[in-house]
């Protein structure tokens, strides 16, 4: 198991606090919630599971099925677990604002919630958490982590073989020069994998974990791509490059990190001084250190070819 994994393993033993799983439908989030499940397991600690429908059962757990259609929400039903004074609680998802508001005021009261939510990472399950309605300092008091997820297929150990890396893939991942010393494996086909080249699957995480320092963001003056900035800064790996890494260990093939991740989409143009690609949104070329050519210098307002002046607020060229 990845370190990040351990450390959220660790995290939900807390006694209160707030843990998401989250990815597309199919990826693997309620089999994450449950191992952490497992491995809280304490007979002196009251559990308790909301879903729609159960979908794993648990002798040492309390579990209630959801039934939307006879008025059996997941924000009733929490509310009533919450008068039977249980330690941990797992929320299959939480879909409204109801749900959200109730799990997180309930992580502030002393107790330990399991959810999951539908985004594509895990910061922007922040951004999606306060666009439900969740006050951004109740949010920064009781997150502790969030895992994004998806599964790929695992190369078959029968019949894996090495190959070249293929240049289309790794311009379309952005892989960097060297990254897989020329090498990389794919399953031949066989008769144990089904002439597929792949048996069984496994996870790709990106795993956020929550500090003092994210809190005090979230809590005052919170930005995506600033939160997002500092995460990869402070080691956090994205869904793709962990997605990669397992490529170089032989576990799984660029083709399907593709297929499950998508290529890697970067707004880049050439650097005006020395040609080099450099991210749209930066002002300093990484390489060389020029600044852009089209942007004003007081403002840093984005100019035509065939500007003069800033038209915003007047600057020469």
């Amino acid at each position: 198991m990845p370190d990040d994994l351990n450390k959220i393993t660790i995290i939900s033993k807390k006694p209160q606090g707030v843990i998401i799983a989250t990815g597309p439908t199919g990826s693997g989030k309620t089999t994450m919630l449950y191992s952490l499940l497992a491995a809280m397991m304490n007979p002196s600690k009251n559990f308790e599971t909301i879903e729609e429908p159960v979908e794993y059962y648990l002798e040492e757990a309390n579990q209630v099925s959801i039934h939307e259609k006879i008025g059996l929400s997941f924000a009733q039903v929490l509310r009533a677990t919450l008068r039977q004074d249980p330690d941990v609680i797992l929320v299959g998802e939480m879909r409204d604002f109801d749900t959200a508001d109730t799990a997180f005021k309930a992580a502030l009261t002393g107790h330990m919630v399991l959810s999951t939510l539908h985004t594509n990472s895990a910061i922007a399950s922040i951004t999606r958490l306060i666009d439900m309605g969740i006050k951004p300092y109740i949010l920064a008091s009781a997150l502790e982590g969030i895992i994004a997820q998806r599964l790929v297929r695992r190369i078959c150990e029968n019949c894996r073989e090495e190959t070249v890396p293929d240049p289309e893939q790794s311009a379309l991942l952005r892989v960097p020069e060297d990254f897989f010393n020329g090498t990389t494996f794919r399953g031949a086909g066989c008769v144990r994998c089904n002439n597929t080249g792949y048996k069984g699957r496994l996870g790709i995480y990106e795993i956020f974990l929550m500090s003092d320092e994210y809190r005090q963001l979230i809590g005052t003056s919170y930005k995506e791509s600033e939160i997002q900035t500092i995460a990869r800064v402070n080691g956090m790996r994205s869904l793709l490059e962990d997605g990669l890494e397992k490529v170089r260990q032989g576990l799984t093939t660029m083709e399907e990190i593709l297929r499950v991740v998508g290529p890697a989409v970067r707004m880049e143009r050439q650097c005006d001084h020395c040609g080099k690609l450099m991210e749209s949104r930066h002002l300093f070329c990484p390489h060389c250190g020029a600044f852009r050519q089209n942007c004003c210098k007081s403002c840093h307002q984005s100019l035509e070819d065939e500007w003069l002046v800033c038209p915003v607020c007047g600057t020469a060229r």
